[in-house]
């Protein structure tokens, strides 16, 4: 965004009258500004590596586009033909590598961030998986306590017939 902003008050102010161009060259240098900081603050972002290798090589790309920008803009002034020639010459390939940067950037972005959210599915898969595990584990465990309390159960209800045997025959021995 900053940079299509940037391209375009750069051109606008080339061919701005004479009491708009400060205001234009001020909309360029402030563009610039806004999109080398904004450059900086995703660098901070990005894991070491591949990320900020391609961000910098935006960086790069986007201060020689600014660098030939100013330069064309001082020569207007003085001789603006040769600045026209300049920015025929010079402006367009270092239209392409900015556009080429950013669009390897933008797609090492959407890789990034699509890797990033496959990290995420996987987990939940894992969490899932473990979910799973516990679920079975918890039905294992109450069919284990079920099963305890009923062999218990009959182990007292034998015992507890055991015990009413003996009472009944004792009952009958003092009968």
């Amino acid at each position: 965004e900053h940079l299509a902003i940037y391209r375009l008050n750069a051109y606008e102010s080339l061919f701005a009258q004479e009491g708009a161009k400060a205001g234009k060259a001020k909309a360029v240098q402030a563009a610039a500004a806004q999109t080398r900081a904004e450059l900086e603050n995703i660098k901070k972002f990005l894991p070491e590596g591949d990320g900020r290798h391609l961000a910098s090589n935006l960086e790069g790309a986007f201060a020689d586009l600014d660098t030939e920008s100013l330069k064309i803009q001082n020569l207007e002034d003085s001789d603006f033909v040769a600045a026209m020639k300049a920015m025929d010459q010079n402006i367009l390939p270092l239209t392409e590598r900015v556009t080429a940067a950013a669009d390897a950037f933008s797609d090492y972005g959407y890789n990034f961030s699509g890797r990033q959210a496959n990290a995420t599915f996987d987990s939940f898969g894992w969490i899932k998986k473990n979910a799973i595990m516990f679920g079975t584990a918890n039905i294992l465990v109450a069919f284990g306590a079920v099963l305890f309390v009923v062999l218990a159960a009959r182990r007292s209800r034998t015992q507890l017939s055991h015990t009413m045997a003996r009472l009944d025959e004792r009952t009958g021995e003092l009968a």
